[in-house]
């Protein structure tokens, strides 16, 4: 039902010449000698290390985008900034193209930080022990205060949590950045007769009762946005966290919820409230909050799911499995 851009697949047999072109440039606009790369991707986007001449250790990290805007450099960049500002890692971006005459979106190169990440199982092993080093270090990024709730640079910001949550449907709209056709919106699903008669309209004015309840003043912050094992890095100079794709201005418990969202887990809930409480909302806003943030990502991948589907009775198949779901988060 939405059209999108097409997703961008680095085929195998094309790797070693476009990766010779893209290698060149990067050394002709850094003024070096790169000689080679290793594949470490793991993630959606392909990634490589980068080899200095005359050097063992990878020095740089090179991110193919497979989708338009996503990650979007402009929020990195504000994001890397204020990480440096802040005195929180050497994170930058050292060269970026935005041409498509190698690859169709472009790439990105930051400097390749050395350390060991945790193996991504070991968040269903019960060990919070990663989550405990995890949110040391969001401590020190939630210090560093942002004006509104929101996007960083492509995207609308709002003036309080609760607004944020209010303007829903806004947020998901403007969430797949470049990768929807401009001007399409969550309602063209109701319009279209996709989602269930009314039911977008009930959730919205669920969502919006729900939201009203959260009364406590909070203040906007840098997020990481991606609270995953695989995403902190230990180094020589202690943990640290890679992948900032997701950042963004909110508030804390946003960092939580993302987290749930793919590790269900009680435990893992109090265990980020007993070690992670800034004491600006009661535990039963912070549950409200959660609750909603699973919401809008509920209604966000119902929104994926009907990406380049042109059947509209397999649309309303697909449709009606996250309205399920949806509604099991606000009951």
């Amino acid at each position: 039902m939405f059209t999108v851009t097409p997703t961008y697949k680095l085929l195998l047999a094309q790797e070693s010449l476009l990766l010779t072109q893209i290698v060149q440039q990067i050394g002709q606009a850094l003024s070096l000698s790169i000689t080679g790369w290793r594949y470490v991707g793991i993630g959606q986007n392909p990634t490589y290390q980068l080899y200095v001449k005359g050097e063992v250790q990878p020095r740089y990290l090179l991110k193919i985008p497979t989708r338009k805007g996503y990650p979007s450099v402009a929020n990195l960049r504000v994001c890397y900034n204020l990480l440096r500002q802040s005195g929180i890692g050497d994170y930058r971006i050292v060269y970026h193209s935005t041409g498509s005459e190698i690859v169709p979106y472009g790439f990105f190169v930051q400097p390749w930080l050395v350390g060991t990440a945790l193996d991504p199982s070991v968040a269903n092993t019960g060990d919070f022990v990663w989550l405990s080093d995890f949110l040391a270090v969001l401590k020190q990024v939630h210090s560093i205060e942002m004006s509104a709730f929101g996007y960083l640079a492509d995207g609308p910001q709002y003036e309080s949590l609760q607004e944020y949550f209010l303007s829903m449907d806004e947020v998901i709209d403007h969430s797949f950045g470049q990768v929807l056709a401009l001007g399409a919106s969550i309602w063209d699903l109701e319009r279209l007769d996709i989602t269930t008669r009314g039911f977008l309209r009930t959730i919205f004015a669920t969502v919006r009762q729900l939201a009203q309840q959260i009364q406590s003043p909070v203040r906007p912050v840098l997020l990481h946005g991606d609270m995953l094992p695989s995403n902190l890095l230990y180094t020589a100079n202690g943990p640290m966290l890679i992948d900032w794709d997701e950042c963004r201005a909110g508030w804390w418990g946003y960092e939580i919820a993302r987290t749930l969202y793919y590790y269900p887990s009680a435990e893992l809930l109090r265990f980020c409230l007993d070690h992670y409480d800034p004491g600006l909302l009661s535990k039963a806003e912070i549950r409200i909050g959660i609750q909603l943030e699973h919401v809008r990502q509920s209604l966000r991948e119902l929104c994926i799911s009907t990406f380049n589907v042109t059947d509209r009775t397999q649309a309303r198949t697909k449709v009606r499995q996250y309205e399920a779901k949806i509604l099991s988060y606000l009951r």
